[in-house]
């Protein structure tokens, strides 16, 4: 195995099970998000043979986001969050997981009320950690519009969670 080969391999261990959640948390397809993981190292490995990469995490997310962009217009099929809840079919074992397990769920039902873009900006800085600046580089947006966005629909997602708080 070459050096390029080796450090392609360390890349794919360092981020597979990210890009994995990434794509299985818009796609709701087990089998479906491996492909496109398999897709998206795929093109990864294309990629850097013919530029410089500025950034190897953001460029996966990327290439995995307009995959599953691709996807999406292919099937125009969204499932839900309760269509995701049916199929894991697994309950949380202790009380800290179940109040976890409850409190994601309001997240997540929170989350789909908002439109797809702000989902997806939520989901890219807040559980997938990235900076506005590599959100901006990978949506190709200003860093500007990106913060603002960003801020907008958190304020959004805000207001959703305490309208669905019930008032004693």
């Amino acid at each position: 195995m070459n050096s390029r080969e080796a450090q392609f391999q360390e890349l794919f261990q360092r981020h597979a099970d990210e890009i994995f959640r990434f794509v299985y948390f818009r796609v709701f397809e087990r089998e479906l998000a491996r492909d496109l993981v398999q897709e998206t190292f795929l093109r990864a490995w294309q990629y850097e043979s013919k530029k410089v990469v500025w950034n190897e995490r953001a460029l996966l997310f990327k290439i995995a986001r307009n995959l599953v962009i691709d996807q999406q217009r292919k099937n125009k099929d969204n499932n839900s969050l309760d269509e995701l809840t049916e199929r894991q079919g697994e309950e949380p074992a202790t009380a800290e997981d179940l109040t976890v397990g409850i409190d994601s769920k309001i997240f997540f039902k929170n989350l789909e009320q908002l439109k797809p873009e702000e989902q997806e900006l939520i989901q890219l800085r807040y559980l997938d950690g990235f900076s506005p600046r590599v959100i901006a580089k990978m949506l190709e947006r200003n860093v500007g519009v990106v913060s603002v966005q960003l801020n907008r629909a958190k304020k959004k997602l805000k207001q959703i969670y305490e309208n669905s708080i019930p008032k004693n």
